[in-house]
């Protein structure tokens, strides 16, 4: 190969722009911030009606994480299950989105009793009463089997 001498070399200040620390390259939505938000809330503590960071249980939970972002959500869960104000209601969950409310059954019972906030990659982040905690959980067999509909809020970035 050739060799090069070192040489200095100077690029003139009219072609270089000032990296800021401020701007970042990817500009955080609304979605962004709810999701890291939650992130920052697992493994606090399943609580039965819990409304505050020592407890939460899942819909609590989820309005916790929405008001954050400065969204007024219903906390009791059958609330949350019918809120229909700036809501879209999806019946495929393959249709899901960051962001999203999915809500679902359970083995024993069709009626809904379990919500969370779908993060993307088959995930959910939910207030676990199994788990006893805030977790990330994927979507086995047992959540596509007994998921209900999305609530997907339509006023979000």
């Amino acid at each position: 190969g050739r060799k090069y001498k070192k040489r200095e070399c100077y690029i003139p200040a009219k072609y270089l722009k000032p990296i800021s620390k401020k701007t970042p390259i990817h500009k955080p939505t609304k979605i962004d911030e709810l999701i890291s938000y939650a992130n920052k809330l697992i493994g606090t503590p399943y609580v039965r009606n819990g409304k505050t960071a020592k407890g939460l249980d899942c819909s609590n939970f989820v309005a916790y994480c929405f008001k954050h972002i400065g969204i007024q959500l219903p906390t009791s869960l059958s609330g949350l299950a019918r809120t229909t104000k700036n809501m879209v209601r999806i019946e495929s969950i393959l249709k899901a989105k960051r962001g999203d409310l999915l809500f679902f059954s359970s083995d024993t019972s069709d009626t809904v009793s379990h919500t969370g906030i779908y993060i993307g990659n088959s995930r959910i982040i939910h207030a676990s009463e199994v788990a006893g905690k805030v977790v990330i959980s994927d979507l086995t067999d047992y959540y596509t089997r007994n998921f209900c509909y999305i609530l997907r809020y339509d006023s979000t970035d």
